[in-house]
C-alpha cells in the first residue's frame, strides 16, 4: 500500500440511536451492544436524507463520503460534528502488488511531490474533505 493519502474518522455513540450504512457498520465492528437501537442504512445519502428531514438525530458513515455529499448542497440542515473524537481511525491509499517495489517508490514519490506542492491539499478541499487530514 502507498502511504496514506487521506486519514479519516468514523464512529458516533448516541444513547438513542446510531445509524449507518451497511459496509460502514461491519468495517467497524459495531454492535448492539453499544446502542439501544441500530438502524442499517444501504447508503449514505440515505442516511443524510432522513438527518435532513429530522427523522433521525445523527448518523454515523465514512467521513469522505459524507463530506463530499454535504458540499453537493442537498442537505441544507446536516453538518459534520468538527468537534467529535473518532472512535476509530482509518486511511485512503493506493493498493499495488507486493512484487511491484518500483511502482510502488514512484507512486509515493509522487505523492510526497503533490503533497508538498499543495496539489493534494486542492483536490480534497474540492471534493469536501479536510484539506489537513493530508
Amino acid at each position: 500500500m502507498s502511504r496514506p493519502l487521506l486519514v479519516t474518522d468514523a464512529g458516533l455513540r448516541d444513547s438513542a440511536i446510531i445509524v449507518a450504512a451497511r459496509d460502514v457498520l461491519g468495517a467497524a465492528g459495531l454492535g448492539v451492544s453499544l446502542f439501544s437501537e441500530v438502524k442499517v442504512y444501504d447508503t449514505i445519502p440515505d442516511i443524510l436524507r432522513d438527518v435532513n428531514a429530522g427523522r433521525l438525530k445523527a448518523g454515523f458513515a465514512d467521513y469522505p463520503i459524507l463530506a463530499y455529499n454535504l458540499k453537493q448542497g442537498n442537505f441544507a440542515d446536516v453538518r459534520l460534528v468538527d468537534s467529535y473524537k473518532p472512535v476509530t481511525v482509518g486511511t485512503v491509499a493506493i493498493g499495488v502488488r507486493k512484487s511491484d517495489t518500483e511502482l510502488l517508490a514512484k507512486i509515493n514519490a509522487s505523492l510526497a511531490k503533490l503533497k508538498k506542492s499543495g496539489a493534494i491539499a486542492k483536490i480534497l478541499e474540492k471534493w469536501g474533505q479536510k484539506a489537513d487530514a493530508s
